[in-house]
């Protein structure tokens, strides 16, 4: 180990110290945490998922539900009253029930979504010359979701702050695993690029199977 990665491990970065440090001197930032553990990065990280959480689910169902109540006086609108379990959970005040159930969803489905992410980016990182271990691609991942998980709850304008945690990822694989911008950058980019394809040839499959199972008598 390298007389400057043994005094990267030695920099303690406090909490708020390193929110306002990946917001506005990120590369520095990452220089700092290369040598926090991963459980130091998750606990940074799930105390703002947990924040980002709350307001999510607290936001989303009154936009969501002014939305439809919008449509709803309109001539041909849809009538909330019919929808399936919308007078439940939306009719009126906003549920309580189905905040929780949201805030939930998204704390267990962010913490899978994490590693599983984080490993896919790492199969990359490696394909870019990262010699570095896993952990330190999901740091670098969970220290760059800063912005979207401080603010992507914004209705609207939450993407922008998303694409900025992407950029963050690059400046973060960079650091942790000391590899050049542009090789970073692949690596991010090509994660994404990927599972994109993928996803598509799957809507594709299934589209194809639904209309050929369509075009056998009998079926509906």
């Amino acid at each position: 180990m390298g007389e400057y990665e043994e005094e990267m491990q030695t920099v303690h970065v406090g909490f708020f110290e390193k929110i306002r440090g990946l917001m506005m001197h990120p590369m520095e930032t990452f220089q700092k945490m290369r040598g926090d553990t991963l459980g130091e990065a998750l606990r940074y990280w799930i105390v703002l998922v947990v924040i980002f959480s709350l307001l999510y689910a607290a936001v989303y169902p009154f936009y969501i539900a002014t939305m439809f109540s919008s449509f709803e006086g309109m001539e041909g609108g849809p009538d909330l009253e019919d929808i399936p379990i919308w007078g439940t959970l939306f009719a009126g005040e906003v549920s309580i029930i189905m905040v929780l159930i949201i805030f939930i969803l998204l704390v267990v489905f962010s913490f899978i979504g994490l590693f599983i992410s984080g490993a896919w980016l790492h199969l990359w990182v490696r394909l870019m010359g990262g010699k570095r271990r896993y952990a330190q691609t999901v740091k670098a991942v969970a220290y760059a979701q800063t912005p979207s998980l401080l603010f992507g709850w914004i209705p609207f304008v939450g993407f922008i702050f998303g694409i900025w945690s992407l950029v963050l990822e690059v400046f973060g694989i960079r650091e942790m695993h000391e590899i050049p911008t542009e090789k970073a950058a692949i690596a991010v980019i090509a994660a994404i690029v990927s599972i994109i394809i993928i996803a598509v040839i799957i809507a594709l499959a299934v589209i194809f199977l639904v209309i050929g199972l369509s075009s056998f008598p009998g079926v509906d």
